[in-house]
């Protein structure tokens, strides 16, 4: 005789200390009407963990898990279940405890949904997001997603810079990870990660393809072995990684909770599926973890929330509350979360350089005019899949997966001085790759990431025709790192561009401190000074900036105090700042560069430009070279603004032809870089022949000198 339980029967069951629906029966009805023999091995139980939640839920109901074991005084009463619970009524006093659980972590069960969000918004495709959430999982084992995700963009970014180079690759965390991320670019196949059982399902979890989930099953990790009553065997909580029975046993006990959750409308929603179940307690549990490790930290940042909204007069009890609340706030965190701590800034213009014959009248034109240039979707990078920039988002190892991760470029404020000239004022944009981090006396952007950022604002100074290209990494860190932090950031708190009225007040603050230099990046202002003798060449050169290296130039990185910012000047910026309504001032290590491009222009036809690009391009790692050269999104850029340049010609003076030649040979397509170097080299460069359009096909003719 088969039975079939109804989900309110079931949940009524539950609410029943002692009883446990249908453990008796000799069978178990399958969604398809067949029946099975009760299972007595676990390996006789049913997988549900691809199955629909219909079908998974209808199984589940049976209990086909709850397995007794001859002698229950050895260990738990069932076959892969906690230990220490020893009959019917413990199991279910521990499912409402896990309901409690469960209950107290609602707002964190979205955790999922959110992280595979932060990969949708930094790849171009299900492809990459498949590499990218292997890639995490790889890195997942015992860290946090913070760790999780610093790991994961550093080995990344080496195994682009390099082109995945064994002996010049990044050993990210451990050697087995390194080893696997190229054994996965040689085979081009993502699931060639490092992916265990629980890595494994985490990856599946994290991937974007997975959002509309319905399945009632979550990852098994040590989090959700607490939930569910397991321990160790000395009877602290658990720690270590479940056996395949255990794994078997928490499927069932995650999809009879989903169903509990759904029946009694959790959070006013009878929609709940596994994956949430799990994150929801999880989150909660690694809240008050948290809390208890770090008590007076979480009740000062209490208090000084408190401050902030006005609130002084309260208990300690509610004080204590406040605290729980930011502990769990931080314990909910996705790797999107660490985004802003790895986001790179390259800040570029349309604008072309002055002076050098390239639609000249742009510098006399009325405000309006240049502005109407620099929102013309041809003098945009930011046309990848959301918004994102095209030189980075496409800057990828062969055609793996291995590619840069970037957030959606945003608008900026542009304020540029060309050497002996006036200060110029223009709308832009920031491209925002994500870096990681080497750490020393502060942090500092790694070699091979750096190199990408080179190679990307070199190339796109080039093709813009701009005076120079720049990128910077401000790096916020640790109280100890503060004395080797000498620039500031500071935002609203809002993203937009910052007001042209605050630079010369901002500017002043900066300069009053030796920080002249004033970036505005669209989610703040960066206050430094680049003339700082440690640029970024000079770390590509040198490999990572660690103690010996700045105990070794300590009196060149010290000339004339140009890179001491000390304790008190930083307090006097950060009320300085605060009062003009920059809330959030850190205090900073800064990796920058800046790249002159057409700043060193010798004239029309002189090489000199072009002979500039290839030679920063040949310093590059040769994964980085191939990245650039390789990437088809750089070629349609050149030749949107070939295109542009030549229409707007009659209106704005006209257009250099070497410049345009350029673009248009860039524009060819993949390989270049290598095109450029043979045109310098051959001198067959294609001419320009009136209006074109981007699909058309230039054919190469007498080349009439180089940039």
């Amino acid at each position: 005789m088969s039975y079939v339980w109804s989900a309110k029967a079931l949940a009524s069951k539950f609410a029943t200390p002692g009883a446990v629906a249908n453990v008796n029966s000799k069978t178990i009805m399958l969604p398809d009407g067949t029946t099975i023999p009760r299972p007595k091995t676990m390996s006789q139980v049913p997988k549900i963990r691809e199955l629909p939640a219909d079908q998974a839920l209808f199984i589940a109901r049976q209990q086909p898990h709850i397995i007794s074991v001859p002698r229950a005084d050895e260990g738990g009463k069932f076959i892969g279940g906690p230990r220490n619970i020893k009959n019917t009524q413990q199991l279910n006093k521990q499912r409402g405890k896990m309901d409690v659980e469960i209950d107290a972590g609602a707002a964190g069960g979205d955790w999922y949904d959110r992280y595979r969000n932060a990969i949708s918004s930094v790849t171009n495709n299900s492809s990459d997001a498949d590499w990218m959430s292997a890639i995490q999982g790889m890195f997942s084992a015992g860290v946090s997603p913070e760790s999780e995700f610093g790991f994961a963009i550093k080995s990344t970014n080496s195994a682009i810079a390099t082109g995945g180079d064994p002996t010049t690759m990044t050993k990210a965390a451990r050697p087995a990870q390194k080893k696997t991320s190229i054994d996965a670019i040689n085979a081009n196949n993502p699931l060639k990660h490092q992916l265990g059982e629980k890595t494994g399902e985490y990856a599946q979890k994290v991937n974007p393809s997975a959002a509309g989930n319905t399945g009632v099953t979550g990852v098994n990790d040590f989090r959700h072995a607490r939930t569910l009553g397991y321990t160790e065997a000395d009877g602290s909580p658990q720690r270590g990684a479940l056996a395949d029975t255990g794994h078997m046993y928490s499927d069932y006990e995650t999809a009879l909770s989903v169903d509990r959750a759904n029946l009694r409308l959790l959070d006013g929603r009878s929609n709940w599926n596994g994956e949430q179940i799990q994150a929801a307690p999880w989150v909660k549990q690694k809240g008050d973890d948290f809390f208890e490790r770090q008590k007076t930290g979480y009740l000062k940042k209490a208090r000084a929330r408190l401050k902030d909204q006005g609130v002084t007069d309260v208990t300690d009890a509610y004080v204590e509350r406040v605290g729980r609340e930011i502990s769990f706030e931080e314990a909910s965190r996705t790797i999107g979360d660490y985004y802003p701590k790895h986001t790179a800034f390259a800040t570029y213009e349309a604008q072309p350089y002055a002076g050098m014959g390239q639609l000249p009248g742009l510098q006399t034109a009325s405000k309006a005019d240049q502005d109407e240039f620099a929102r013309m979707a041809e003098s945009s990078w930011a046309n990848s899949p959301g918004g994102r920039d095209d030189i980075y988002s496409n800057a990828r190892l062969g055609n793996t997966g291995y590619v840069m991760k970037t957030l959606p470029t945003t608008p900026m404020q542009g304020v540029y001085t060309p050497p002996g000239g006036v200060p110029e004022t223009n709308l832009g944009e920031v491209a925002r790759p994500l870096v990681g981090f080497d750490t020393a006396s502060a942090k500092t952007t790694p070699a091979h990431d750096m190199a990408l950022l080179r190679g990307g604002e070199a190339s796109r100074a080039f093709i813009d025709a701009q005076g120079a290209g720049a990128s910077h990494k401000p790096w916020a860190g640790t109280k100890s790192q503060a004395p080797f932090s000498n620039s500031v950031f500071a935002s609203t708190g809002n993203s937009g561009p910052t007001p042209i009225a605050d630079f010369g007040i901002l500017g002043e603050i900066g300069r009053r401190r030796n920080l002249p230099d004033l970036v505005d990046t669209g989610q703040g202002v960066t206050l430094t000074n680049f003339d700082n003798p440690l640029t970024m060449a000079d770390e590509i050169k040198y490999g990572a900036v660690d103690d010996a290296f700045i105990k070794k130039n300590n009196k060149i990185l010290n000339k004339a105090g140009d890179l001491k910012l000390t304790t008190g000047e930083a307090k006097d910026m950060t009320s300085e700042l605060n009062a003009l309504g920059y809330g959030n001032v850190d205090r900073v290590n800064v990796s920058s560069d800046y790249i002159p491009m057409f700043e060193l222009d010798e004239g029309h036809g002189s090489g000199a430009v072009t002979q500039n690009l290839l030679s920063i391009l040949d310093e590059l790692p040769s994964g980085a070279y191939d990245a650039f050269n390789q990437n088809p999104k750089i070629p349609f850029n050149a030749l949107a603004r070939a295109e542009r340049d030549q229409n707007l010609a009659s209106t704005f003076g006209g257009t250099r032809s070497d410049i345009q030649n350029a673009r248009r040979l860039i524009g060819k397509g993949p390989g270049w870089i290598d095109r450029l170097r043979e045109a310098m080299k051959d001198g067959t460069i294609p001419l320009p022949v009136g209006a074109f359009a981007l699909s058309q096909t230039i054919q190469p003719e007498s080349y009439d000198g180089g940039l």
